[in-house]
C-alpha cells in the first residue's frame, strides 16, 4: 500500500480581494487534512508549496471549511457511486437529490465564507503586519476608499490624514529607502 502523507493548505476562506486569504496548515494523509499546525494569511503562494505570509492567531472557521470540504468531496464521490447502482435497479432519484444538495453545500461553502468581512480584513491586516498603503489597499477593496485617494496618499501628499484613518504603522515597516516604503507587503 502507497502512504501519502505530508502538509498542505486548506480551509481557505476570509478572502481579502487583491490582498491576501487565510487557510490551515494541516498535516494530511491522502490529501485528507487530519491534524491542523497552524492558520495563515497568505498573500502568495508559489509552485513548489511555499507561501509568503505570516502566522495570524487560530481559525476555527478555516478548520470546519477544510474538514467539512473533504468530507462534502468523499460525500460526492459516495453519492455518484450510489446513484449510479440506484439508477441501475430504477431508484435512482433519492440519492442524485443528496448528491445535488451535497454539492450545493460545497459551493456554498467558497460562496458564504469566501470573502472576508471588512471588520476581519482590517484584524487580518494587522496580523499581517501591512503597512499604511497596504491597509489603504483593504480600504479600497472594500469600497471605503477611492483607487485616487490611494495613489494620492501613497505619494506622501497627505501622511498625517493616513495616519489617522488606517492608523500609524510605522512599528511594523523596516523599509531604509524610499522605494521600499511604497510597497506594502515588503515585510514578506
Amino acid at each position: 500500500m502507497i502512504w501519502i502523507w505530508g502538509s498542505g493548505m486548506y480551509g481557505k476562506c476570509d478572502e481579502v480581494p487583491g490582498v491576501c486569504h487565510v487557510a490551515t496548515q494541516f498535516g494530511h494523509l491522502w490529501y485528507i487534512p487530519l491534524i491542523p499546525t497552524g492558520t495563515y494569511a497568505i498573500i502568495e503562494k508559489h509552485d513548489d508549496g511555499s507561501f509568503n505570509g505570516a502566522k495570524i492567531p487560530f481559525s476555527f472557521k478555516s478548520l470546519l471549511l477544510a474538514w467539512f470540504r473533504v468530507a462534502a468531496i468523499l460525500g460526492l464521490i459516495s453519492g455518484v457511486c450510489i446513484t449510479y447502482v440506484g439508477f441501475d435497479v430504477n431508484d435512482g432519484w433519492i440519492p442524485l437529490g443528496i448528491t445535488l444538495s451535497i454539492l450545493g453545500a460545497l459551493i456554498g461553502s467558497y460562496k458564504l465564507f469566501g470573502t472576508a468581512s471588512y471588520e476581519r480584513a482590517k484584524v487580518v491586516g494587522e496580523h499581517l503586519g501591512l503597512n499604511k498603503t497596504g491597509m489603504m489597499l483593504i480600504e479600497v477593496a472594500y469600497g471605503r476608499e477611492s483607487a485616487d485617494r490611494l495613489e494620492a496618499d501613497a505619494g506622501g501628499a497627505d501622511d498625517a490624514s493616513a495616519d489617522e484613518r488606517y492608523g500609524d504603522h510605522q512599528a511594523c515597516e523596516v523599509a531604509q529607502d524610499e522605494d521600499d516604503e511604497k510597497n506594502p507587503y515588503r515585510n514578506f
